[in-house]
């Protein structure tokens, strides 16, 4: 009997290099799927959201407005030490600066940034610059022939030469300068004219926390008049931070109550608790003027039930900014509550109760910790929110009650200083990302023990 015999295949056996660069080459080709899926949305992300949101936040440190302006005297200042008045060659060049008229809105510029660094700056430069233009004007206007005697003047025995060079203001720059006004005999205007030639200034961001650069270059605390931001910061971490714990003590309850009934009871409360996010803030917020005024509807139900005999001032301070917030910011709380509490199971508590717990342990030893992450995700919603209030403030607070958005509003509208607005920006995302990090150490920390 003949046994038929097949050729045996070679079976091809890959070298660990060979298999290392054909996962390597698989991986590429999955990476690349995903990049290009994942690539549009990311790139519309840096160029509509990243890059401007840095781009403005650069502006804090932005510090081109003086070199702008007075070219001249930046670079001619870069010789002084700092002690006592520039050299002459540093008047000469503020002077010629200053006479230049191809560039006014410049100059205003450079003078509005240096009074942000020394109040009376602006008006300073002005004056000088307008002193010049008379001096000008004057040696411009042609010598006219009067039948005086040689050497006569009111003013007393005085040459023709000499009462024409002290109206034209002849003299050296300094000279001149000085007469114009004798504040440039003061070091502290020159000092503040060489920091703004600086590259970079950390004018606006220390100005944020209401402190500023000497003279001599060392930090210090700015004058009491200006130390208006620190007692900001504190009064919007404050307000945040009230408005946070109120929305838990309210909203804390409703998604328990919520939790606990059937799925159409729920999803009506649900329904309701999402209604006022179907408005804008500005007209909910306008609507609690209406309620809250002096006359408005609150009152008139206060003072028939008779629990005041006059009209309680209910807007325009405090109060009414925490009613307006609260009320805005409520349903953010109560959303990731009802989520966590709808995932726990009854069992828990039950089962706790049995074992003899009575229920403020069962509360706090089993359910408060299984409930705790929506406690933290609505706290974290709301705490930052709050931060970021600019129209509720600024419709039912008090002048002492307007929080670090509406002085960035400010700065950008009103005073058209965009560093200072990128400066409290900056100060405004250091507090939620302190907060982000503080509140991620306590949630992990929290009933571990």
């Amino acid at each position: 009997m003949s046994v038929t015999s097949f050729p045996a295949e070679a079976e091809q056996v890959l070298q660990p290099a060979q298999l290392y660069r054909a996962v390597k080459k698989s991986g590429q080709k999955r990476r690349l799927v995903s990049l290009a899926l994942f690539g549009p949305l990311l790139a519309f992300v840096l160029v509509f959201f990243i890059f401007p949101i840095l781009s403005f936040m650069a502006l804090a440190f932005h510090n081109d407005e003086v070199r702008t302006g007075f070219p001249l005297t930046s670079q001619a200042i870069q010789s002084w030490n700092g002690i006592g008045t520039p050299s002459e060659q540093v008047f000469e060049a503020l002077t010629q600066d200053l006479r230049d008229s191809s560039k006014p809105e410049a100059v205003s510029i450079a003078a509005a940034r240096l009074n942000f660094d020394v109040i009376g700056f602006r008006s300073l430069i002005l004056s000088t610059a307008s002193g010049l233009r008379q001096a000008a004007d004057a040696m411009s206007k042609p010598a006219q022939e009067e039948s005086v005697p040689d050497g006569f003047s009111i003013f007393g025995n005085a040459t023709a030469e000499d009462s024409s060079q002290a109206a034209a203001g002849l003299g050296t720059p300094k000279q001149q300068l000085i007469s114009i006004d004798p504040r440039w005999e003061e070091t502290r205007y020159w000092a503040a004219l060489k920091r703004g030639t600086w590259a970079v200034t950390p004018l606006y961001i220390l100005a944020a926390v209401d402190l500023r650069t000497a003279d001599d270059g060392s930090i210090e605390w700015a004058s009491p008049d200006r130390q208006i931001y620190l007692t900001l910061i504190g009064r919007t971490f404050f307000v945040s931070a009230i408005v946070t714990l109120i929305s838990i003590a309210l909203g804390f309850p409703v998604a328990r109550f919520i939790s606990t009934q059937p799925p159409s009871r729920a999803n009506l409360f649900m329904f309701l608790v999402l209604v006022p996010l179907w408005t804008s803030i500005l007209v909910r917020t306008t609507a609690w003027v209406v309620l809250l005024q002096g006359e408005g509807l609150l009152n008139d139900i206060i003072v028939k039930l008779g629990l005041s005999a006059t009209r309680l001032p209910l807007i325009h301070n405090r109060f009414g900014v925490y009613v307006a917030m609260v009320h805005i910011c409520l349903p953010f709380m109560v959303l990731p509550l009802y989520s966590v509490m709808k995932s726990v199971p009854t069992s828990y508590t039950r089962a706790a109760a049995s074992l003899g717990a009575a229920p403020l342990r069962v509360f706090f030893k089993v359910y408060l910790p299984l409930v705790f992450p929506g406690v933290a995700a609505g706290a974290l919603l709301v705490f930052i929110m709050g931060l970021g209030f600019y129209v509720t403030p600024a419709l039912v607070g008090g002048p002492r009650d307007q929080m670090l958005s509406y002085f960035i509003a400010a700065a950008i509208s009103r005073d058209l200083n965009w560093g200072m607005a990128a400066a409290l920006s900056i100060i405004l995302v250091v507090i939620v990302i302190v907060t982000l990090i503080v509140l991620r150490r306590f949630s992990s920390t929290a009933f571990t023990r």
